[in-house]
């Protein structure tokens, strides 16, 4: 008894065991396909397991029509996956013929890791190409023998065993078992599936058998790779890739990294139902009429039409229109790159229920991506999504001819760069180029600016990437002379450069370069050919520049013939770099001191600041911006002009982009009671006014040096703000401070006004005409501790909002602000800038009909209520009376 209840015991826990650890092994076919060790159901691999119908997940005692689950009792009252309807229920057909992951009995009794092989999968498995089969018999349940077909793998030896279980019909038990084997796949054909059949002389995967009977299922497993940390889509997946390119996780349109997506013809931006030559966007109606994107070679231009694009534009680019600026479709160089096998592995695999595709792994990393292959529609297209052999297709950017345009192409046998025609729909997997160093420049404007970040496709000018290597005939083509200013955009600060060869080469009608302070020159070698040809260019200003890793700068400002000022105070003549022709035809070209050029001298030798007849130079030292703190008044004055002495410790320079965390006013930071802007600052180039009146904090105390005691500011329409950046802690700890006025400031170009009032908390006013809070600059405290702030309408200071929310003229309570507009006098009806009787009068005349010809009002309008009345007449005489 003890023996029998063992074995009873030993068997149920090898059911167990089986169930919960179900295995597959590889045969190594090219699907990828990797099948389970066993049937459903089945203890070990020769035992026959349980039976099912097809799209049934449970097993059950009769299998019959009556009994079936998706009729009405009949094999011709089919109510689920039919395509015929003469089996269909009442006409009934839906199309379907594969079976839905709800209705695999692979995927309901083992999980979502497997589910039924296909055809095309059982025909891989008998393929001779692949394996080789074997009538034989293996020890099955409760010991006996199992005849089946031995399926062994002519690539790596492993094999699998396919017991001969027959099938169930109606009550009966299993017949032909050990004589025959049938299996179900997924697919269906109205009344009938898909089987492999086999016996101990054949097999076939084209067999259909009823869908009522009860059949054998030898699953498969599917993969499902983790390529992306959570579902929140798109990521971008570094690869480790050279360029520093990064691939999105899943495809455009695609909920998922596994999922095809949408569908796009090349060029459009938006998916459809039909790909054709027809209604492709770029044509008129068929592949002879091209309207965008044609070479001058081509001719399939509409009427002779050609552009010479052959790359898209960033409002044709699918990837940016659907995903924003810093998105693009890849370049074919991007696919080169990425399939590479240097950078990556690739490897056809199954990833989910439905989908094959390429999972491509960095080597450097081990990060993946999923590529599926989705397919593509396009007339009489035999590649459509689903289909048994699925292949991928993904557009570049790029087109190869005027009718085809650059791609990705895949199946399981190989994953290639090709083309196709640009109305066919495929799918696009979008990637975000790093940062990179290039140009834009927008003719309307004839404005050149230099950007270093990834947004060059979304910019909508005419865009060129900076390569020192790429031959100087082939910068700027075709709108050289166009360019009249260049521009340095932030960003530069942030390329860390090793040439800047030709870098303006040939722009001959620029007439100023603005930003040169952002260039980082620190790692730079190569200034060869910088200037070159820029003959319309005056005046530079490279006093921000560090040569001292430079070795070479030949032909650096050869033919700028109008340039007549450099700025610099550094020395360039020593540092051994190649200069032949540095300054060759800079025939206007004087020092600071009076030094003009010589055509003997043209090469390093006089790139030094100019010492006039002791030490002669090309260069002109900047003109400082620096302070100057007289005792006496205790008056602190800013200059711009070549008045400061070093010498002189109540001199100091004032430069908060060269020199942002220096300590000033030590010794009389408490003593100042007055700032004066002379009007030399009108010609100061300020880029920045961090920290203005603020002398930053002591190395050694650890003291605020904050003009604390200082009341009154002078002169502040003089500084030259046009090209500020930075305001933020300007006034900071200016708490004597009661009114400033700031109403001629320019904050266009400002990016940064944090803590630029804070702590003055004696201030009352601010005048400003402008509205200030609709700058991107960012503000965080920027009024904080301003408590005695009142803006122009009684606004008092509120401290929930010390950001720029407040930073506008006080519109009252429909408009709060902390601002006092200055171009606003209450009560000055008549417009003459004073309030008086004659304003009385003119308002008397405008509540009777009669207003005179400068009434203004905004003036008259005291109590901001929009009407014109007897209370704005005694406000304006109480203003008179309190004078």
């Amino acid at each position: 008894m003890k023996i029998k209840l063992f074995s009873l015991l030993t068997v149920m826990l090898m059911a167990i065991t089986a169930h919960a650890q179900h295995e597959y092994v590889d045969l190594g076919l090219p699907s990828g396909t990797l099948w389970a060790t066993t049937n459903i159901g089945a203890i070990n691999p020769a035992d026959y397991g349980d039976y099912f119908a097809w799209g049934e997940k449970e097993t059950k005692s009769n299998y019959d029509w009556s009994t079936y689950k998706w009729c009405k009792g009949s094999e011709s009252t089919l109510t689920k996956y039919c395509t015929d309807n003469s089996y269909g229920y009442n006409g009934f057909t839906d199309g379907l013929t594969r079976i839905l992951p709800e209705d695999d009995a692979a995927t309901a009794n083992w999980g979502s890791n497997w589910q039924m092989p296909t055809k095309v999968q059982f025909e891989e498995l008998i393929s001779s190409s692949y394996t080789t089969t074997e009538w034989t018999s293996k020890t099955g349940k409760e010991g006996f023998l199992n005849y089946g077909l031995l399926i062994t793998s002519k690539s790596n030896g492993n094999s699998i065993f396919l017991p001969a279980s027959g099938e169930r019909v109606e009550t009966y038990s299993a017949s032909g078992v050990d004589t025959y084997g049938d299996y179900w796949s997924r697919d269906n054909k109205s009344a009938a599936s898909y089987v492999l059949q086999f016996n101990s002389k054949r097999s076939n995967s084209s067999s259909l058998i009823f869908r009522n009977l009860g059949l054998s299922i030898r699953p498969v497993y599917v993969p499902h790779y983790k390529t992306c940390p959570d579902n929140n889509h798109p990521h971008l997946i570094d690869l480790g890739l050279p360029s520093g390119a990064k691939w999105s996780c899943c495809n455009l349109g695609a909920s998922t990294p596994e999922t095809f997506g949408d569908y796009f013809a090349w060029g459009e931006t938006v998916p459809k139902n039909d790909y054709t030559w027809s209604n492709y966007k770029w044509c008129k109606g068929s592949d002879h009429k091209l309207t965008k994107y044609c070479p001058s070679n081509s001719s399939n231009g509409y009427n002779g039409f050609a552009d010479d694009l052959t790359e898209l534009m960033p409002e044709d680019d699918a990837a940016t229109a659907n995903w924003g600026g810093e998105w693009q479709m890849p370049s074919k160089e991007q696919m080169e790159e990425l399939l590479n096998s240097s950078n990556t592995t690739v490897k056809w695999t199954q990833n989910g229920y439905e989908n094959y595709g390429f999972l491509i792994t960095s080597k450097s990393n081990g990060n993946s991506i999923f590529l599926p292959a989705g397919g593509c529609y396009g007339e009489n297209s035999n590649h459509l999504p689903g289909s048994d052999y699925p292949k991928g297709f993904y557009w570049a950017r790029t087109i190869n001819s005027s009718l085809i345009a650059d791609g990705l192409w895949l199946n399981q046998d190989e994953i290639e760069t090709s083309g196709n025609y640009r109305y066919a729909g495929q799918s696009v997997r979008p990637v975000r180029s790093s940062d990179v160093v290039y140009s834009e420049f927008v003719e309307t404007t004839g404005t050149l600016t230099f950007y270093y970040d990834n947004k060059r496709y979304s910019r909508t000018g005419v865009t060129e990437l900076f390569d020192p290597n790429t031959s100087l005939s082939k910068r700027f083509i075709g709108y050289n002379d166009k360019v009249l200013k260049v521009v340095i955009n932030s960003s530069m600060k942030n390329a860390s450069m090793t040439s800047m060869k030709g870098l303006f080469y040939n722009l001959n009608a620029v007439t100023s370069i603005e930003g040169l302070q952002n260039l980082n020159t620190q790692n730079v070698t190569d200034m060869g050919y910088m200037f070159w040809g820029c003959t319309s260019l005056s005046t530079l200003d490279l006093s921000s520049f560090n040569t001292q890793n430079v070795t070479d700068m030949s032909n650096m400002f050869f033919n700028c013939g109008s340039l007549t000022i450099i700025f610099s105070s550094s020395d360039w003549s020593n540092n051994g770099a190649k200069s032949v022709d540095m300054f060759s035809s800079c025939i206007s070209l004087a020092g600071g001191k009076g030094t003009t050029y010589d055509e003997s001298l043209v090469d390093a030798t006089y790139a030094r600041p100019d010492g006039g007849k002791a030490n002669p130079g090309y260069f002109t030292l900047p003109i400082p911006v620096y302070t100057v703190y007289n005792e006496a008044t205790q008056t602190l004055t800013y200059y711009c002009d070549e008045n400061y002495d070093a010498s002189n410790p109540y001199h100091e320079l004032y430069d908060p982009m060269n020199a942002p965390d220096a300590v000033r006013f030590t010794g009389y930071y408490r003593k100042v009671k007055k700032a004066v802007i002379d009007p030399s600052m009108k010609d100061a180039p300020l880029i920045s006014m961090y920290g203005m009146f603020f002398g930053g904090i002591h190395n050694e105390t650890y003291a605020f040096q904050t003009l604390s005691n200082m009341t009154t500011i002078e002169g502040m329409e003089n500084l030259n703000t046009a090209n500020v950046t930075r305001m933020d802690y300007m006034f900071e700890g200016c708490s004597a401070l009661q009114t400033v006025d700031v109403s001629s400031f320019d904050i266009s170009k400002v990016t940064k006004m944090d803590m630029m009032f804070s702590d003055c908390n004696n201030l009352t006013t601010i005048y400003c005409a402008t509205d200030w809070s609709t700058s991107t600059a960012t503000s965080s405290n920027m009024f904080y501790g301003c408590t005695s702030l009142v803006g122009g309408e009684g606004t008092t200071y509120n401290s929930s909002y010390k950001d720029k929310t407040y930073a506008r003229p006080d519109g009252g309570k429909k408009s709060p602000g902390y601002f006092t507009d200055s171009t606003i006098l209450k009560g000055d009806a008549d417009g003459d800038g004073k309030v008086t009787a004659a304003d009385i009068v003119a308002m008397t005349n405008y509540i009777m009909g009669n207003p005179p010809a400068d009434f203004s009002k905004a003036n008259a309008d005291i109590n901001l209520d929009g009407v014109i009345d007897i209370a704005d007449i005694v406000a304006v005489s109480n203003i008179i009376l309190n004078d």
